[in-house]
């Protein structure tokens, strides 16, 4: 005002209140491929400004359509050409424009908006699969089946830990053969690998850890891994630990995988083994729905085992649950079981076909030992509901035919027809079914307690 004017208070507009501002409330995807995807973002939009913006980081972001209602707008995007093929994208920034022209820009901070979705890098041949050696925290996907004959190790993926995901899209990879200089494909995964098949797995190992992923970190996925036709060839006397898919899991999950045709002939001298037909060695990691079928193992010249089962060999806590195995272990050494060698923590719901023969005693159709006290809480013995049908040949003793130390929980069961060699120490405490119990339901689900989600009792 002029200044004859009297002096004036200085009036503030009011404050802008954050339910004022335009934000991004919700992110639902809408469709989603390889390397793109359609989001309807929900923006909070009290004056109806029109949305110009919407920034991202990592990939690219245009608006394809919105539509304003009630102090809403739903925004149609188009995310596409990730500069990184991940499972977490973030809103930076969005941009409107009033009805005066004026612009305005709501930032967020690392995290505020997150878009979780998995884009995947298309593998489609041989040398797409070696790219994973160079950005290990990645997402891939397997467009097609591929044979590794003649690769060897250039195949292996072991420039440090892995930790996107390999989604192998129920594709094949076969003719693998890896030499004893490295620990396996993966050398270390802490991420996900899932829905791949694998045929013709050839190892030959030296000491350390082995199998198709030699270790798995904490926080690992393994899901729907399916090996047909593996083996390994032993070199030298030093200790080894090895499962067809893992040798070392570490607060880990293998799910929904399997091993078929898995072959391990050892006749060579060796200090000590952990050997399974899925995981050499399990440390508070979960193995569930998971089996081994036909499985062939021969380790004849062993000074000490640690551990040698159709799915774990050593197991320290965690969990193994909904498994199988069937096939034949041959060992000159104790701690042996047809599901887990030896173990300290769960074995339920899982039953074995594989005969076992030692000279040896501590062998198991489920475990060969169980290390367990009740403490002071007295939990309840972890070894439950399984069931053994194959044949045990000791020429030592074993407690009875599910443990081999005799130590085990309720609920589980042998067959009568079974050929037990050596003595059964603790007999009378196992129930054993005859042939026709092996055909009736409600053995498997109300004597054995088993889930049809789990098994399947329709062809029996």
């Amino acid at each position: 005002m002029p200044s004859v004017m009297p002096n004036q208070e200085y009036i503030e507009l009011p404050k802008i209140k954050d339910d004022d501002l335009i934000d991004v409330t919700s992110i639902e995807v809408l469709e989603k491929y390889n390397s793109s995807a359609k989001l309807k973002l929900v923006v909070n939009n009290k004056y109806g400004e029109t949305i110009t913006n919407v920034k991202t980081k990592n990939i690219n972001c245009k608006i394809l359509s919105q539509e304003y209602n009630e102090g809403k707008s739903n925004v149609i995007v188009e995310i596409y050409e990730p500069i990184m093929y991940t499972s977490e994208y973030e809103i930076t920034s969005i941009t409107s424009k009033g009805a005066y022209g004026q612009e305005y820009s709501r930032e967020y901070n690392s995290g505020e908006r997150k878009i979780n979705i998995d884009l995947y890098k298309e593998i489609n041949t041989i040398d797409d699969w070696k790219v994973i050696n160079n950005s290990l925290s990645e997402n891939y996907i397997l467009n097609v089946d591929l044979d590794f004959m003649n690769e060897g190790d250039n195949i292996a993926i072991n420039n440090g830990t892995f930790k996107g995901k390999l989604n192998g899209n129920n594709h094949t990879i076969k003719n693998i053969n890896i030499s004893r200089n490295k620990g396996g494909v993966f050398s270390n995964v802490s991420g996900t690998i899932e829905n791949l098949k694998i045929e013709n797995y050839k190892q030959e190992i030296a000491n350390g850890n082995g199998g198709f992923i030699s270790y798995l970190s904490t926080g690992a996925i393994v899901n729907n891994i399916n090996i047909n036709n593996a083996s390994i060839n032993k070199i030298g006397e030093a200790n080894i630990t090895y499962g067809f898919i893992t040798g070392y899991n570490i607060m880990a999950t293998i799910k929904n995988s399997s091993v078929t045709n898995g072959t391990v002939v050892i006749n060579n001298y060796m200090e000590s083994i952990k050997l399974g037909g899925i995981v050499g060695e399990a440390n508070s990691a979960n193995v569930k729905n998971c089996f081994v079928q036909n499985l062939n193992i021969k380790v004849s010249n062993l000074l000490s085992n640690q551990g040698i089962g159709g799915i774990i060999g050593y197991q320290n806590n965690g969990v193994t649950t909904n498994c199988y195995s069937t096939g034949k272990i041959e060992s000159n050494k104790e701690y042996v079981g047809g599901i887990v060698g030896y173990t300290t923590n769960e074995i339920s719901n899982c039953y074995s076909i594989t005969n076992i023969q030692t000279s040896a005693g501590y062998i198991g159709g489920i475990v060969g030992y169980m290390s367990f006290t009740r403490g002071e809480q007295n939990i309840d013995n972890p070894i439950k509901y399984n069931l053994y049908l194959g044949n045990l040949y000791t020429s030592s003793s074993t407690s009875n035919r599910i443990v081999g130390n005799g130590d085990m929980g309720i609920g589980n069961v042998g067959y009568i027809d079974q050929s037990i060699i050596g003595a059964e120490t603790d007999e009378s405490i196992i129930r054993l079914l005859d042939y026709e119990d092996l055909f009736k339901e409600d053995t498997y689900t109300k004597t054995l307690l088993w889930e049809d989600n789990n098994y399947d009792f329709s062809k029996r």
